[in-house]
């Protein structure tokens, strides 16, 4: 894979961090004094939690809230859009992704653990 490559489509995702955090900044999310970052990372897991449980049950149900869609799919869109409101209201630089993905191209094969 050629990391350079993908460059290009980090303005794209800089630009929905952007629009997820106007959203939850418009909605009252982050009060001028800013937001507490240990309480938006459980958020985070909390969104994960969600998303297990929808991975749990029996039979893929659909969103109730995203039609089309599983609930499952929909706790995924949930914990991005949290991660990403996270990194612009905490100023992380997206361009990071690249870099991280970079350094993993070049590590062993399951990073030599077991699992």
């Amino acid at each position: 894979m050629n990391i350079i490559a993908f460059a290009g489509d980090l303005s794209g995702l800089d630009n929905i961090a952007h629009q997820c955090h106007e959203t939850a900044s418009s909605k009252g999310f982050w009060p001028v004094e800013g937001r507490n970052k240990a309480e938006m990372m459980m958020l985070e897991v909390s969104e994960i939690v969600e998303r297990l449980e929808a991975v749990r049950a029996e039979n893929a149900k659909e969103s109730k809230k995203c039609p089309g869609y599983t609930e499952e799919e929909e706790e995924w869109a949930d914990l991005m859009i949290r991660t990403l409101d996270y990194a612009k209201g905490h100023c992380i630089r997206i361009e990071v992704l690249l870099v991280k993905m970079a350094y993993n191209e070049k590590r062993p094969y399951m990073h030599g653990k077991k699992f």
